[in-house]
């Protein structure tokens, strides 16, 4: 589904990206390849059986929550993942070389950008994004889109996020939309499917869904998550097209909990329904859309890293 295929670097093994079924369990990870293009290397996402499944049944995935992201990273009788764009910003240039940056001011790009490349501020003061001021900012991949116009089409995007226990109106906000110059915002033209949230106290988070379809933005509020100031946080989204050209797709998040140094996969912090089904959505069920992440620093966050996108493989 990639249309671009593109090497990207990635840290050391000690550092390496695994998918949680919430329960600390690693369902998979990112395992060097041979090929390497100067200090670029290529990686695939390979997945492994949870020790609970044994073989026969995976206990969470009828977990009464529906989460079917959590579904489908656990089940055993899934075939692997392939993993397409792998960025960790330990290399000078990656943020500013791959994403293409929209500060929305009347659905106008104003150039007044929260992001910044940084050398220490990702996982373990590793290279990170850092978000450092409160202008809406949306970094869109540039480099490559997705398609999924067709029945079945699916990928899953996951950054890190630092929370920094601000509070505001202001939001952070990660998805997909049909456009990598423009913004998760309601401008002309723009169509999106995307998670949020908008801090409600340092550690009270209020969860949303938000999309823009037909010219028109609608927001679902989910649930409600308590977090930890200073601690780092995984942003999954997934997205499945359930019947080609019609318009009908599921999408899914999770947030789970890394611990303050980033690398401790903890728990799921969507304990509650988060799975949403969509009907007549043409504009977002096209061959090409760009994963997306939007926020402010007062939206609650300082910082995010290890950004990934992988597909089914085929």
């Amino acid at each position: 589904m990639y249309q671009t295929p593109i090497a990207y670097s990635h840290r050391e093994s000690r550092n390496q990206v695994w998918a949680g079924d919430g329960t600390g369990q690693r369902a998979g990870l990112l395992a060097r390849s041979n090929t390497r293009l100067g200090s670029v290397v290529r990686y695939a996402m390979r997945v492994a059986p949870f020790p609970h499944c044994g073989g026969q049944e995976c206990p969470r995935a009828g977990r009464a929550t529906g989460l079917w992201l959590t579904f489908w990273l656990s089940c055993c009788s899934l075939s692997a993942f392939s993993q397409t764009v792998f960025l960790d910003f330990n290399t000078v240039g990656q943020y500013t070389n791959n994403f293409s940056p929209w500060n929305d001011t009347g659905g106008v790009n104003g150039g007044n950008y929260s992001f910044a490349e940084s050398t220490s501020a990702g996982v373990g003061g590793s290279g990170g994004v850092s978000v450092f001021q409160s202008s809406d900012t949306t970094a869109t991949y540039a480099n490559g889109s997705w398609d999924l116009s067709t029945n079945g089409a699916a990928f899953t995007i996951s950054t890190m996020i630092k929370a920094n226990g601000q509070v505001s109106g202001n939001k952070v906000q990660f998805g997909i939309l049909n456009s990598n110059n423009n913004g998760l915002n309601n401008n002309a033209g723009v169509a999106f499917e995307s998670f949020r949230f908008i801090p409600q106290s340092p550690t009270s988070l209020s969860l949303r869904e938000q999309f823009r379809t037909a010219g028109a933005l609608t927001e679902n509020p989910l649930g409600t998550i308590n977090t930890v100031v200073g601690n780092w946080y995984k942003f999954v989204i997934s997205l499945t097209n359930v019947s080609g050209a019609s318009g009908s797709y599921n999408a899914d998040c999770a947030i789970y909990d890394y611990g303050a140094d980033g690398r401790t996969s903890g728990t799921n912090l969507v304990t509650f329904p988060a799975l949403m089904n969509h009907t007549g959505q043409t504009d977002i069920t096209v061959p090409a859309m760009w994963p997306a992440l939007r926020a402010f620093q007062s939206g609650g966050i300082d910082a995010w890293d290890n950004f990934l996108v992988y597909t089914p493989a085929s």
